[in-house]
């Protein structure tokens, strides 16, 4: 019986161990799972925003190459025919600027700086474009390359253009003047406007030292301005063409991740950029759906453990209790009969396997019959349990057992104690019996109750039996209960006990 509770109490802990660790399981594995698909949502994104920031990065080289186009065809013929035909030069510019629809104008400015001819309508009345950044840097450098400059405000239109312009050469190599194409920087935003990147994303064009040209959402006030994203230029871009970025915007303090591209040809840095937050915001609704979700299940599976342990317990309280009931006495408190030669059994093998001696005593109230006849049964089942209540408190190890062995007759085993330990546990039973001073006005002379006890101990062999320990305090017993009772007789020694018994 006390290895089934042990298993049952095994039982019980392992069931919560269990569910436990598969509550947590469950859990845990769904947050590494979300984890793993937060992850890889960030993968996506920045390879989605690598994608576009390359493809608008080719849109932005291929413009200027169109620029350059227009500019090589318009540098060729100055540079042969001269600036003398004005109205011929318009009329070639209009039309290069309608057929080519990126090119916001062309214009055409002599050594000095000055208005020759244009696309636009009209030119303003003495401009003149010699304090430009663009004209004094080809004034100064004789290479023919086409150059992109610096987002200035257009003067022929007032808004925001990007400088795109080519050096003219006279015969004898000198300066002769300027040829310009002007991309709006509205084109550019506009261009980047359709793509989806969510309220908080952007599309920023960048030039020579990360200079803002253009971006998407519009804020025409920063255009011309650092762009903040210096970095890419001077960190990422060096050491690979394209990639992907996270940083915290300068001009709105929002935290973005994305992708960004060099143009092949020129000077030019394109980055598409996602809001964290914003990009993510679907993928946090779906975790925490998910992980809502999970977390019920684990309450309820947690739950049903739960349930299930308690049960476990429960039985497990109802069998504790019944085995109380089938091994304790339901008066005093005492381990009952039963329980008494299971011990006994037990403790005499292992006192024969170890060479330890076994003590026995029993007690019985002197006279109780009497008692119970002249009190009544209520007084004499208080009587039983105080006498109980007195044994029970002689013997003070832990192996030792005082149980009910029947009627008015108790017994205390006390495994490991010599004959003359067990007469002195007797003695002190005996006196504590007497202490409680109940009346007995029909039994000893004392007028209390009393208990006479029998002694026996043994050192058992392979061939005794406990029950010749069990008959050999019964005989001690009687002859105390001879000669006068409320005292101790001690049994002789087993072996001497058996020869006279045989």
């Amino acid at each position: 019986m006390v290895g089934d509770r042990r298993l049952r109490r095994s039982l019980a802990l392992w069931a919560a161990i269990f569910v436990c660790a598969l509550c947590c399981s469950f859990f845990g594995l769904e947050v590494w799972r979300a984890w793993s698909e937060r992850d890889t949502e960030i993968r996506r994104i920045e390879e989605t925003t690598l994608t576009l920031a390359r493809s608008l990065a080719q849109h932005a080289d291929d413009t200027v190459g169109i620029a350059g186009l227009a500019l090589g065809d318009l540098v060729e013929r100055v540079e042969a025919d001269g600036m003398g035909d004005r109205e011929r030069l318009t009329r070639l510019m209009v039309s290069a600027v309608a057929t080519m629809p990126r090119l916001g104008g062309l214009f055409l400015f002599d050594a000095e700086g000055r208005w020759m001819a244009s696309s636009a309508p009209a030119s303003p009345a003495n401009a003149n474009n010699g304090d430009r950044d663009y004209f004094r840097r080809h004034k100064a450098d004789p290479s023919p390359a086409v150059a992109v400059g610096q987002p200035v405000r257009s003067r022929s239109r007032g808004h925001w253009i990007i400088p795109v312009s080519r050096r003219i050469d006279a015969p004898d190599g000198s300066f002769a003047g300027v040829a310009l194409v002007t991309l709006a920087a509205s084109y550019f935003s506009d261009t980047y406007a359709p793509f989806q990147i969510g309220a908080k994303g952007s599309i920023t064009l960048l030039g020579e030292d990360a200079t803002l040209l253009s971006r998407q959402p519009v804020d025409e006030s920063r255009i011309g301005g650092d762009s903040g994203l210096g970095a890419i230029l001077h960190r990422h871009l060096p050491e690979a063409p394209t990639g992907t970025y996270a940083f915290v915007s300068t001009l709105d303090g929002v935290e973005r991740l994305g992708g960004y591209a060099g143009a092949a040809h020129a000077p030019l840095v394109v980055v598409v950029a996602a809001a964290r937050e914003e990009a993510l915001a679907p993928w946090r609704r779906d975790t925490l759906a998910r992980l809502g979700a999970a977390g019920l299940g684990s309450l309820l599976v947690g739950g049903l453990g739960a349930w299930l342990v308690r049960l476990i317990r429960r039985q497990e309280a109802v069998e504790a209790r019944l085995q109380a009931m089938a091994t304790t006495d339901g008066l005093t408190g005492l381990a009952n009969r039963r329980s008494l030669d299971a011990a006994l059994e037990r403790e005499w093998r292992r006192a024969a396997r170890s060479g330890a001696p076994v003590s026995l005593l029993l007690v019985d109230i002197d006279h109780f019959k009497a008692f119970n006849d002249a009190y009544g049964h209520p007084e004499g089942d208080a009587c039983l349990a105080a006498v109980a209540g007195a044994l029970a408190g002689a013997v003070r190890r832990g192996g030792d057992l005082a149980a009910r062995y029947g009627g008015e007759e108790f017994a205390l085993l006390l495994p490991g104690a010599t004959a003359e330990e067990a007469r002195r546990v007797a003695e002190a039973a005996r006196e504590a019996v007497a202490r409680l001073d109940r009346p007995h006005a029909h039994g000893p002379a004392s007028g209390r109750v009393s208990v006479s006890v029998g002694v026996a101990a043994a050192l058992p062999g392979p061939a005794s039996a406990p029950a010749l320990l069990v008959a050999a305090a019964d005989a001690a017993l009687y002859r105390a209960k001879r000669e006068g009772r409320d005292r101790v007789a001690l049994a002789p020694s087993l072996a001497g006990f058996a020869r006279r018994a045989g």
